[in-house]
């Protein structure tokens, strides 16, 4: 097969593949694995269970959970409380959990401190950018693949035999 043989055959077959390849998105599995665990972490916060998050509920939610770890009702949480709390997140969520960070070193994690996590989050998820997480927006993503073509059934197998060669050039 001649040179421009080759090259009007691949110009043939490459809208074809382009066509193929756009079908399926490929999304990388740590991609998907880093929004899930962000999903995870804002779903708990959907107090009437809608599946959504506003803007409202979320906040609503994150503060009844800062007050709730604030034992001692002084408005920010000591190292105690931060210890009991990531403690509890690490028995949860293991690798994956998110631990309360004093960023200002201060020896205690304030309410800012404590929802900055979690707004970049809801922000980060936000794609429309109206305050609020919708169904879609909230939905847990699979884990699709790079496009890969069909092989016939035994395709790929050869049985016990030399190694195949290839004829290179024409």
């Amino acid at each position: 097969m001649g040179m421009i043989t080759k090259i009007v055959m691949w110009a043939a077959l490459l809208p074809a593949l382009t066509a193929c390849a756009a079908q399926r998105t490929f999304v990388s599995p740590n991609a998907v694995m880093e929004r899930n665990v962000a999903l995870s972490l804002l779903i708990e916060y959907d107090s009437n269970q809608d599946q959504s998050l506003s803007g409202p509920e979320f906040e609503d939610a994150i503060r009844a959970n800062f007050l709730t770890l604030d034992r001692n009702r002084d408005g920010s949480l000591d190292s105690i409380e931060v210890s009991a709390e990531n403690d509890r997140r690490w028995q949860e969520s293991g690798s994956s959990s998110t631990p309360l960070i004093d960023w200002n070193t201060d020896g205690f994690v304030d309410f800012v401190e404590f929802t900055s996590t979690l707004n970049s989050t809801f922000t980060q998820l936000d794609e429309d950018n109206d305050g609020n997480l919708s169904v879609e927006e909230l939905a847990i993503m699979e884990n699709v693949g790079p496009p890969r073509a069909a092989l016939p059934v035994g395709a790929g197998v050869l049985p016990n035999r030399a190694p195949v060669r290839f004829p290179v050039g024409d």
